[in-house]
């Protein structure tokens, strides 16, 4: 696979102290979500998912908001399905020297010959010596069920020996406490309401990285690559449009 590079220099992070009642303050104020600080609790590879409603214009910036507080969906993705094309990745200046990574994957509503759904690995990012190595901005598509809307799951990046595989054809099927597993619904339930848009996952990656507040933020378009600035997480963003 060809990798890109991002070098050690990256902005430092500001930490935004907060006591129990400023939190609840934030927090009914919508600049928080609740799911993802209870989360945090957990060492899981997901902090929280980021929103914005179009992909920007070059050179322009568009609002961010917590993909959970989403309140519709867009049901004409179950006959057109989606595309999904990763835009643009950032890692946190406080990760740059730790090894390990993530890795995303698309899952597929038809199953192996294991028996396990089909799983596509997307994309990945893992760190090594001082940079990090990280996967194209990959173009794919999947079918979209009411049932599953969308689903992925969001990995560790092991550093022992590789998991056995039970099929060969497939991936092998991470650690359960390694993986945050996603739904973008079309209907009540999952994680968030799928719509058309950017998707933005941030990752943790060291005890100091917590959810963001993401209306703070903005989406901006750098020569087709999006970032986020002012924010020091490690993140990928992910448009997702009709399939047809």
């Amino acid at each position: 696979m060809n990798v890109n590079r991002v070098p050690r220099t990256l902005p430092r992070r500001e930490f935004l102290r907060l006591g129990s009642t400023a939190v609840v303050g934030v927090a009914a104020a919508g600049l928080f979500d609740f799911n993802s600080l209870f989360a945090e609790a957990a060492n899981l590879p997901l902090l929280s998912i980021g929103f914005a409603g179009s992909v920007p214009e070059a050179g322009h910036v568009i609002g961010l908001t917590a993909a959970s507080s989403l309140l519709t969906s867009d049901p004409a993705f179950l006959g057109r399905g989606a595309r999904l094309r990763v835009a643009g990745f950032a890692r946190s200046s406080n990760a740059i020297d730790r090894p390990g990574g993530v890795h995303f994957d698309a899952i597929f509503p038809t199953r192996t010959r294991s028996g396990r759904l089909a799983r596509f690995a997307a994309w990945s990012f893992n760190g090594r010596d001082n940079d990090v190595a990280f996967g194209n901005q990959v173009s794919f598509t999947m079918p979209v069920t009411s049932t599953e809307g969308l689903r992925f799951s969001v990995h560790r990046q092991r550093l022992e020996a590789k998991a056995e595989r039970v099929d060969e054809t497939m991936p092998a099927e991470p650690d359960a406490t390694e993986q945050n597993i996603i739904s973008l619904s079309v209907n009540s339930g999952g994680d968030a309401m799928l719509q058309r848009g950017v998707y933005v996952f941030a990752f943790r990656e060291t005890p100091a990285d917590h959810a963001p507040a993401w209306s703070r933020y903005g989406l901006t378009n750098d020569g087709g690559a999006l970032k986020i600035e002012g924010i020091d997480l490690s993140y990928m963003a992910l448009v997702i449009d009709y399939n047809s």
